[in-house]
């Protein structure tokens, strides 16, 4: 392999990291030594989370402006997808994640690749990947936090029925749940908790709830909340009545996804292989696909055919699947 390649490689990547250090650890040395510094708390210091808030650090600007943005036309801001998924980090750590993703796949596609159009082309399109890969995980772990409450939704709503009925306000019993129940139930709780010990009005800490989790069934849950709070009425048998039809609904939707899961797993399939095949045969034997690069217009019309053909089949058998309950 060409040893220039690699140097050029190896620099950019170094000339990358010099620059986030540079930025990033005189904060650090003053965070170390404002906390009594020398050599006792540099090792406490050096910890993965320390260190990922110093790489933070130049991006807290491009994060501030995604959050203006995103506030300004009323969309969802990382902050809340971060929220969403469980994620205890900030925007700017989050960024910085994504661009040590996007420049470690670049360097291993110029390293393996070189510095020909077709290494440049393809070390373009592995940095794009590597930024956008690490929003596939996000939207994973939403999805996968999002089910585990309404797993406990039921259970919280019993808590919170029986809390009433023996006696309790119901911001008494949103606490129990927030202190005796289980992640990530009673994460939002402890939040609503939180909100409501500052001052915030019981139907701003609820609407706020249900616009961090977007969930159908806490929405109803909040509303009841909500009316009784203003019209008064018997809110633990209201409860119990949405927790036999948040049941029923859970039930429904166990057996949709039993008997939709061969299907899910076909889309899935059919979507990831013939791509993991493509990026496997580049990596091991790149002279297989210079026929079709060296064709000109033709290749790139062949490769944009099958990238369109393999989204549409997903898209197709993704909206098969998908039954609203």
């Amino acid at each position: 392999m060409n040893v220039v390649v690699i140097a050029f490689a190896l620099a950019l990547a170094a000339g990358v990291g010099a620059f986030l250090i540079g930025t990033s650890v005189p904060g650090l040395i003053s965070w170390i030594r404002q906390r009594g510094g020398a050599a006792a708390r540099a090792e406490e210091a050096i910890t993965p989370t320390a260190v990922l808030q110093s790489l933070s650090r130049p991006f807290q600007g491009l994060a501030e402006r995604q959050q203006r943005r995103a506030t300004h036309a009323g969309s969802t801001t990382l902050t809340d997808e971060l929220s969403r998924a469980g994620l205890k980090i900030k925007g700017s750590e989050w960024l910085a994640i994504q661009a040590v993703a996007a420049l470690l796949v670049g360097a291993i596609c110029l390293i393996r690749f070189g510095l020909d159009f077709t290494g440049i082309l393809i070390a373009l399109i592995g940095v794009a990947l590597g930024w956008f890969a690490p929003r596939i995980y996000l939207g994973y772990a939403r999805r996968r936090r999002l089910a585990l409450f309404h797993e406990q939704l039921v259970d919280t709503i019993n808590v919170i029925s029986s809390s009433l009925k023996a006696g309790h306000s119901l911001p008494q019993a949103m606490d129990m749940v927030a202190t005796t129940g289980l992640p990530p139930v009673s994460e939002e709780f402890a939040r609503v908790m939180h909100e409501l010990d500052v001052g915030s009005p019981l139907d701003t800490a609820l609407e706020n709830m249900v616009h961090r989790i977007r969930s159908e069934d806490m929405e109803i849950i909040a509303t009841a909340a909500i009316i009784h709070h203003h019209a008064g009425g018997n809110l633990a048998s209201t409860l119990d009545s949405i927790s036999d039809t948040i049941r029923d609904r859970i039930r429904v939707r166990g057996e949709i996804s039993a008997m939709t899961a061969q299907a899910r797993a076909s889309a899935l399939f059919i979507t990831l292989l013939p791509v993991a095949l493509f990026v496997l045969i580049l990596f091991l034997d790149r002279g297989y696909f210079n026929a079709l690069f060296a064709s000109g217009l033709f290749g790139v019309v062949v490769l944009g055919y099958c990238a369109v053909s393999i989204l549409i089949g997903n898209y197709v058998i993704r909206r098969i699947v998908n039954v609203e309950i």
